[in-house]
């Protein structure tokens, strides 16, 4: 076949067999038994030769590849070489007579389907679409068919994951056009889910820390009619079943206020009892779905992984141009003051050179427990053990590259911040999270959520090494916290000064504005200096998400002290 030394070439021939007809081979040949030996004869192994039997060129696989993805550049002929091309095609004879195999993908047929599969996962959540999806990619695969989907997820078609062409429909279907239309004016949302049908109460609703608190979004003003005379927007929403005991005692007190006036949307669009009206529960606008009952005895898993479907991924369900945040709170959950909240959730770590954002705020794991969810079954448990260990195996493959791994996971998921406002990576690492859910079917987040974490960060420190030549990411050192969406340069004029040229184009106004960013700056580290001598020194941490601009996208975990967060199962000891 040619000396190991010898440069390939595309006219060389070669035998390629599809990996499912190799898989098949392997397990048929595992279960091949050779006859007994003769009494004066010894067992000897067997050599079975696995392929198609027929030979093709390099050349033959880029011409069947343009077929599907044509070239955006003209081909460049490959220097002759003074070697003749070589051969090489497997007999098959063998293992038909012994195994009974045949190859049964050509090469043309197991090219679409290796194209397809790179491209599902080069694309997984959306964004890029290709006929090849459709005739040989996931598309083709039924939702619930394992095997074609190759390990894939499925979404939900209400999540912003979701491929339109491969996605199962939820109970939550029925209210997007409605949680997207009343939320559509506000900069940021609230929202909670509890879909248990014995529900009675959100206590956040009612329960404030103090008169002077800001407990949700618009507390400072709490009339629902605007100066201008327009309707204010519902910028604080909570999921909650249709068949609860909180919604049908509403409706029978008909503590209600008309849809339409409100949100300027009419009946037709939605899907819900009483289309003209919406129930209110203290500041909690109520959105009722039609869940099922939750149950400790129940074992199904995929509507517990449903629940968790606003809560990791509520990018379709709070619409407008304007909504930059969506807060998500446990039930129990009570804010101290929402705006300084989005105001840390705003925030990047203070790196020379970096321009930075939060892409997700989440809250740091408590000392205290939370209190166990009694409604989890007992399957879903399981799967979260094993879940658990075969991520701590990765770490410890990784060598400690990878973070968490502790007793408990180090986020706390009662409360997080998710940005909104059309960033892509931001999107792309919240589908990460939930398809670690969706693969793992399980009905806890916490640990997906940190694993993925370890796994952007870790990439993210790779790429800084590799390209910036740095033993250790600077985020991962206590450093300054500074207004995200500018660029520092400590060599300036002052710490923290936004790099300029001083040209003729340089204006005094362009001094003014350095001087105020510095000020800005200045009180912010003060400010910072000051939660530092308060909270013994833990602010939280930086982990870093994979960034496809020169934006460096940043995940906040914060403890929930420091931001004004407050569980009221903390007082339930």
């Amino acid at each position: 076949l040619g000396q190991a030394s010898d440069p390939p070439s595309i006219y060389d021939s070669r035998d390629y067999v599809y990996i499912d007809d190799a898989i098949d081979a392997i397990l048929m040949g595992m279960q091949y038994r050779p006859p007994p030996p003769g009494p004066r004869k010894s067992s000897q192994s067997l050599i079975i030769n696995v392929g198609t039997g027929v030979a093709s060129t390099l050349q033959d696989i880029g011409a069947q590849m343009e077929k599907h993805f044509p070239r955006s550049h003209p081909s460049i002929e490959e220097q002759q070489i003074d070697k003749t091309p070589t051969l090489s095609t497997a007999s098959n004879e063998r293992a038909e007579d012994l195994l009974g195999f045949k190859a049964r993908v050509t090469l043309e047929e197991g090219l679409a389907k290796t194209m397809a599969w790179h491209f599902d996962r080069a694309f997984p959540y959306g964004g890029r679409s290709h006929p090849i999806q459709s005739s040989h990619g996931n598309d083709s695969c039924h939702p619930h068919d394992r095997e074609c989907l190759h390990g894939a997820p499925v979404f939900p078609c209400e999540s912003e994951c979701a491929n339109e062409n491969q996605c199962v429909r939820s109970y939550y279907e029925p209210v997007i056009d409605l949680t997207r239309s009343i939320t559509k004016q506000c900069s940021a949302v609230l929202y909670t889910v509890s879909l248990g049908q014995s529900v009675t109460n959100i206590p956040s609703g009612s329960i404030a820390v103090s008169p002077l608190s800001i407990s949700h979004v618009g507390g400072s003003d709490n009339t629902n009619i605007d100066n201008g005379g327009a309707a204010r927007p519902h910028c604080n929403i909570a999921f909650v079943s249709k068949n609860s005991i909180l919604v049908q005692n509403l409706r029978r007190q008909n503590n209600m206020f008309h849809l339409n006036a409100a949100a300027g949307l009419s009946a037709g669009h939605i899907d819900i009892d009483n289309h003209d009206q919406l129930l209110s529960h203290g500041f909690w606008t109520l959105i009722p779905v039609n869940a099922p009952s939750y149950t400790s005895s129940s074992n199904n898993d995929e509507d517990d992984i449903l629940a968790l479907l606003p809560k990791i991924s509520p990018g379709f369900f709070f619409g407008g141009d304007t909504t930059q945040h969506a807060i998500y709170a446990d039930p129990d959950v009570v804010f101290t003051d929402v705006q300084e909240l989005l105001r840390q959730a705003q925030m990047q770590p203070k790196i020379d050179g970096v321009q930075g954002a939060t892409a997700l705020m989440v809250g740091k794991q408590r000392d205290r427990p939370p209190k166990q969810n009694n409604s989890r079954n007992y399957r879903s448990i399981q799967k979260e053990a094993v879940q658990q260990r075969a991520y701590n195996s990765i770490r410890i493959a990784l060598r400690g590259e990878l973070v968490g791994g502790g007793i408990t996971p180090m986020v706390d998921t009662s409360w997080i911040v998710h940005r909104l406002d059309a960033i892509e990576d931001a999107r792309l690492f919240r589908c990460d999270v939930y398809g670690e859910i969706l693969q793992w079917n399980v009905s806890a987040d916490e640990s997906a959520m940190e694993f993925i974490l370890g796994l952007h960060d870790m990439w993210s420190g790779f790429i800084v090494r590799w390209t910036e030549g740095e033993t250790e990411p600077l985020w991962k050192k206590e450093i300054a916290t500074v207004p995200e969406g500018k660029m520092f340069f400590s060599g300036m004029r002052g710490p923290g000064v936004s790099r300029r040229r001083l040209s003729k184009d340089h204006d005094s106004t362009s001094l003014e504005e350095d001087e105020e960013i510095e000020m800005q700056q200045e009180e912010e580290r003060r400010r910072l200096d000051l939660l530092l001598k308060e909270e013994g020194g833990d602010l939280g941490s930086w982990l870093g998400v994979l960034s496809s601009t020169n934006i460096q996208y940043f995940v906040r975990i914060m403890p929930s002290s420091a931001v004004g967060v407050v569980h009221l199962d903390d007082y339930a000891y």
